[in-house]
């Protein structure tokens, strides 16, 4: 998957408003073309504008108008709107007594024009005050300013205004009042009071009728009273500026039986007036689909695409006839919701008629509309014109209604199909988002999940229960006055911590206790969970390093004690998500704890702590696979606590939340925010090939999510649901995004998917597989997969027959074709299947009688050779040749594949010297590859061979060879230094001086030469490594200088150099070999199943601090087996040889050679009884438990027949056994399951 693909959005909570109407805090602009429309919605203290499509498009933050000196104040945006003006579209937000103005042109961004304070705070624009009313206008010019030109004072506050359509009109109420005031604008652009509308009640509304054709009124005046009464107000055709009632329409109008039974008395629902224009330009987009569908009927056109049979091709034709009749002749439409749930719709005819004397009221429509959830409470209406794709069904929704109601007043969204509604089918009305609260009001602080149920908790102490698919279920029970700072939950119940520094608990949704017992003073640090004999504990950690735990009973709290712990820093927990493992972070190290019962109550003891570089900020825990993310500096560290191996993460900003997917059995999947964006990153399979170069992170980008168009704000929170859905929460907004997710192709994938390709099972003809078969000694195996993978078609069905067949009947492999039928391998695969076929080809011509660890050596050399690598040859094939007892042969097959030209650069990477044994076979190659130094070039230098041919003692050949070098500028000094015998200690002294001399000059390998010149062997050891990192030459000069393995210098490199240089990389095989060439080979052995650092504490009696996490490999149980047979395990094993091949088999299943693993565990067998399996208390712990060193010493104290050690069975053999014998049941009890 390319780091470009993105997820889908799932759903999005944009968060509740301050302003006290549907009308202050939404705001509809058609554009022009009568096809596209701008939609702004106020969001706590940001502006969400979105597209027709109800898709967000960005995020203003009214914040970032405001001079930096105001930023500390909370700009709640109380009201907006939109309009057009002379070039462009003009957004106006107003908080509290400032207004902010943006623009947009033709681009979808939005840039600040303006910002000013007016004296009152502002409640809703077009535009007016508090307790006054004005008109501003914009002055066009090279700096755009608004200026006002009018104001009226009032005693009262302005609770509705409202400009018409032409601008020339607006009108007013004033809280509490009947009346409605309407000024109309002069020539000198002053208003003018012309009309005063009198009420019987209080009127709560006032709006102008948008006109649906151009032609049409739009002096029409819409005014509501708080009885639920729909007044409808036009100008007399004598006087213009004159307005009188021309219709009324109330709940009764709907059921006139209603009214009778009545009596005319009682509370009325309210009736809801939609506006002419967006309710004529949704019925005409619904219409266009029609008659779209009814001509490629009669054209004959897309009848494959949707239905047009005669039946269905009448129901449109007459669905679009009665859209056709509602557009022409009553656009003006009525809502109502009665107490059974029943919608009624009345359309008044003749509005636009002139004179408009035949106005005529009736009723439209009358369906069940159970959907309508709470619509008893509905105050107001929306409308809103959506943009359509030119591939929409006739059915699809044309309209979205926001309703404002509900018994918080909360705003429900239902989507309209008109041909649907108006045709009686009650899915023309469909809900989008049920009824209640819309969100967060400020900034969500944390999020937290429990299965597919999202809790989300905002710094003012509110805390939201949401269903799986983003809507409301309930709110926390309101015990807590103070503003909220920290939260954890499990499951359904949280603990969490006011303002105060007062913590409280219990379950969602129900009065909370207040927890007590915390010392008096002291302060809460943080806040965390845990479980012990299935019962979940909340741990509370103070700032003076202390723990305590409520058991969620009593409102008391129980004192925890910390084993293992040095000083009293405070705690903060790591979120484990159901974990029983506690994590804990500070900024120097993260410290995994495991919580016991003593009888002295609870306790936590330290098991693992994991230093950083002093800057550990943030940390995450996956509880399934022992995952650790830790971000350190600008790095995110995954430490896998159960294989010891770390990685690194470069993340691409400042990390501000992270998270584990929440089902790891396919893969884990962590999620990485920065400031406004979300990377997924997804751990790959483990590198098995070893052609690649250093090991770099298997943590690969897999997707993204860009917020940075959409949010104002950084994000502050994520979390995983159960479904793989990845909520981020950024200033009071929810998004959620996924399961599915499009690479680059516009494929659909998975998340669960994108884990089960980067570490599921790979075919077995992939180069990884048949590296695994390297790696365990099967190299009749691998043969036998090639064969059969270039030749046999029936092998790529995925089945193993065709290794059920004798080895030499299987094809010759030819890896020269195209390997267009393994269609699974990527180019780089098949490179990589090209050069194993060589080596395996190569390898397997020669016909000699190699060993196995020789044959193990040789094709992991040819594979590199074929794979064009350069890399030096890994200790972990080096160490197979060291053991092999024919390395004769493998002098011959080096010394054909070279041509007998191996100079240092080829013997140092190889690594001849390394694991050659015999003192005879170390000096005769050393001369070879002296002479083949001296050679290689044209000049014939003498200084490139002079130090191995002084290791050798034969300073006379170097100085023939200096006699010959006329065009070296050195040469007459060096034939003058060499003609002097160094057998006295006057010249020695003269080689070393200028060996000093010449390292000043910083040429060490001339100064290493002169060391050994002078005798001391030690000092040209010493540069060798310090100076030149070269670890192969200095074990080579003191083998030659000393003439065998047992020399003190030799020594003192193994014991001072490359054992602590293995214990600082984690690497066993350098460790085994280095003791192995000591002598030690009880320790060779150790090396593999303990802790590097105690095998050279124990060994050397040097304490090693400074100790990577020692590196796993598969090869290692192969390397156990072959050194076990002549010497016993160590006793007692602090890692037993079990827990070796488990470890083995992980490394190969996290590879993607799941059935090598199978066949690893299958087929090993045991010398001796395997110790019991560790305890959970030494989970993350090589240390051995009293309890359970008593019951391995019991165990080896029984007399149990030991089983010798024997070669892997090939799977060939066992399968023929298997069909002749039958399949026996298989037993893991040798692992400790």
């Amino acid at each position: 998957m390319a780091a470009s693909a993105s997820l889908r959005p799932a759903w999005t909570s944009l968060g509740s408003s301050a302003a006290q109407s549907l009308r202050q805090s939404f705001a509809h602009l058609e554009g022009t073309d009568g096809r596209t429309s701008d939609i702004a919605q106020a969001s706590g203290q940001q502006i969400c504008i979105l597209d027709g499509s109800y898709k967000l498009r960005t995020t203003i933050s009214f914040a970032s108008s405001v001079p930096s000196d105001s930023f500390s104040k909370e700009w709640f945006v109380q009201c907006l709107a939109l309009g057009f003006g002379s070039e462009a579209r003009i957004l106006a937000a107003a908080s509290s007594n400032r207004i902010s103005v943006w623009t947009s042109g033709f681009s979808s961004d939005w840039k600040l024009q303006t910002s000013f304070f007016v004296e009152d705070a502002v409640t809703y624009l077009s535009l007016h005050r508090e307790s006054s009313l004005s008109t501003w206008k914009l002055k066009d010019g090279p700096v755009a300013s608004w200026t006002r030109s009018w104001r009226l004072k009032s005693s009262k506050a302005v609770t509705c205004a409202s400009f018409d359509g032409t601008g020339r009109r607006f009108a007013a109420t004033f809280s509490q009042d009947p009346t409605v005031f309407v000024w109309t604008i002069d020539a000198e652009k002053r208003p003018k009071l012309r009309n005063r509308l009198r009420h019987s009640r209080a009127v709560v509304k006032v709006s102008w009728r948008g006109a649906p054709e151009d032609q049409s009124h739009a002096d029409v005046l819409i005014t509501t009273t708080c009885d639920g009464v729909v007044r409808l107000w036009m100008a007399v055709i004598d006087e213009p500026d004159c307005y009188r009632l021309w219709s009324a329409t109330d709940a009764a109008s709907f059921d006139s039986s209603r009214r009778r039974a009545t009596g005319g008395k009682g509370q009325q629902r309210p009736c809801i007036y939609l506006d002419a224009r967006r309710a004529t330009s949704t019925m005409r987009r619904s219409l266009d689909l029609l008659l779209r569908d009814i001509q490629m009927a009669e054209t004959g056109v897309g009848s494959d695409r949707i239905d047009l049979t005669e039946k269905t091709v009448d129901l449109k034709r007459s669905r679009a006839r009665r859209l056709e009749q509602f557009i022409s002749e009553t656009p003006d439409m009525f809502l109502h919701v009665n107490q059974e749930g029943i919608l009624g719709v009345r359309a008044l005819a003749g509005v636009d008629r002139r004179p408009p004397t035949l106005c005529e009221s009736f009723t439209a429509l009358k369906i069940p509309a159970p959907d309508l959830v709470q619509s008893e409470a509905m105050q107001d209406v929306d409308l809103v014109t959506l943009t359509i794709p030119p591939s929409a069904d006739c059915d699809n929704p044309t309209g979205l209604m926001r309703i404002e109601g509900g018994e918080k007043g909360g705003i429900a969204d239902f989507q309209l199909s008109p041909a649907l509604l108006f045709d009686g089918q009650g899915q023309g009305l469909t809900s989008k988002r049920p009824s209640g609260s819309v969100g967060h009001l400020d900034t969500i602080s944390s999020l937290s999940c429990s299965g597919d149920t999202l809790y989300s908790f905002s710094g003012s102490g509110r805390a939201i229960r949401w269903s799986p698919h983003g809507s409301q279920k309930e709110e926390l029970s309101q015990t807590i006055a103070a503003p909220l700072g920290k939260v954890a939950m499990r499951g359904n119940r949280c603990v969490l911590e006011s303002q105060d520094g007062e913590v409280f608990a219990g379950e969602f949704g129900k009065r909370l206790l207040k927890l007590d017992g915390l010392p008096p003073g002291s302060k809460m640090q943080d806040l965390g969970w845990t479980s012990i004999s299935d019962k979940t504990l909340a741990l509370i950690s103070t700032t003076s390093g202390e723990v305590f735990a409520w058991k969620g009973e009593e409102p008391n709290l129980q004192r925890v004690q910390l084993n293992g712990r040095e000083g009293n820093k405070a705690l903060a927990f790591v979120d484990g998500r159901n974990s029983d493992t506690v994590l804990t972070i500070d900024s120097q190290s993260l410290d995994v704890w495991t919580v016991t019962t003593e009888k002295s109550g609870l306790c936590l003891r330290l098991q693992k702590s994991i230093n950083g570089t002093g800057h550990l900020q943030l940390a995450t825990f996956e509880h399934d696979q022992n995952l650790a993310a830790l971000v350190d500096g600008s790095l995110i560290v995954v430490h896998d606590l159960a294989s010891r191996s770390t990685d690194t993460i470069k993340p691409t900003g400042k990390v501000v939340a992270m998270g584990w997917s929440p089902d790891t059995s396919n893969g884990p999947l962590l999620a990485v925010a920065s400031q406004t964006s979300v990377d997924i990153f997804c751990r790959a399979r483990n590198d098995l090939l070893g052609t690649r170069g250093d090991a770099k992170s298997r943590w690969r980008l897999s997707a993204q999510i860009d917020l940075s168009s959409a949010v104002a704000a950084p994000i502050s929170s994520l979390v995983w649901l159960s479904d793989f859905q990845l909520v981020i929460a950024s200033s009071n907004q929810l998004y959620s995004f996924g399961p599915l997710m499009n690479d680059p192709e516009k494929k659909s994938l998975h998340l669960a998917q994108l884990a089960a390709s980067k570490l599921g099972p790979l075919p077995e003809y992939h180069p990884q597989v048949l590296s695994g078969c390297l790696l365990l000694g099967r190299l009749d195996l691998a043969r036998h997969i090639l064969a059969h993978a270039l030749k046999n078609d029936e092998f790529l069905d995925g089945s193993w027959t065709c290794l059920k067949k004798p080895i030499i009947d299987a094809p010759r492999i030819d890896a020269g074709g195209d390997l267009d039928h393994l269609a699974t391998l990527h180019l780089e695969d098949k490179k990589e299947f090209r050069a194993i076929s060589r080596a395996i080809i190569d390898v397997d011509e020669l016909q000699m009688p190699l060993d196995d660890e020789g044959l193990r050596y040789l094709v992991s050399l040819k594979w590199r050779l074929a794979s064009l690598s350069d890399i030096d040859t890994p200790w972990r094939d080096v160490i197979f040749a060291f053991h092999s007892k024919r390395q004769e042969l493998l002098v011959q097959v080096l010394d054909r594949w070279y041509n007998s030209k191996i100079d240092w650069p080829t013997a140092r990477s190889i690594g001849l010297f390394m694991w050659l044994r015999s003192n005879d076979d170390v000096r005769a190659q050393a001369e070879l590859v002296a002479r083949c130094q001296y050679t290689k070039g044209e000049d014939r230098d003498p200084s490139a061979c002079s130090i191995l041919y002084f290791a050798l003692g034969k300073q006379k050949l170097v100085l023939g060879l200096w006699k010959q070098a006329y065009w070296h500028p050195d040469q007459k000094k060096m034939l003058q230094f060499l003609a002097n015998d160094f057998t006295q200690d006057r010249w020695r002294s003269a080689a070393l001086k200028n060996a000093f001399a010449l390292l000043s000059q910083r040429r060490f390998e001339m100064a290493a030469t002169f060391f050994l010149l002078g005798g001391s062997v030690r000092d040209a050891a010493n540069v060798c490594i310090r100076n030149l990192d070269d670890l192969s030459l200095a074990v080579t000069i003191a083998r030659l200088y000393e003439g065998g393995e047992s020399g003190p210098v030799l020594a003192d490199i193994l014991k001072k150099h490359a054992i602590p240089l293995a214990v600082e990389r984690g690497d066993r095989y350098l460790a085994s070999w280095a003791f192995g060439l000591l002598g030690r080979e009880e320790y060779a052995l150790a090396s593999l199943v303990r802790p590097l650092t105690d095998v050279a504490k124990e060994a050397l009696v040097v304490d090693l601090n400074v100790a990577k996490a020692e590196e796993e490999d598969p090869s290692l149980p192969l390397l156990y087996r072959t050194l076990r047979q002549t010497l016993p395990p160590p006793l007692p094993p602090s890692r037993s040889e079990a827990q070796l091949v488990l470890d083995s088999a992980r490394q190969l299943r996290q590879s993607g050679c799941h059935s090598l693993a199978l066949e690893l565990v299958r087929s090993w067998t045991f010398s001796k009884a395997a110790p019991i399996a560790p305890t959970a208390a030494s989970k993350f712990t090589n240390r051995v438990e009293p309890q359970q060193q008593q019951q391995q010493q019991q165990q080896q104290q029984q007399d149990i027949p030991a089983t010798p050690a024997t070669k892997a069975p090939s799977l060939i053999k066992r399968d023929k056994d298997l069909q002749q014998q039958g399949a026996q049941e298989f037993s893991m009890d040798s692992f400790g399951f």
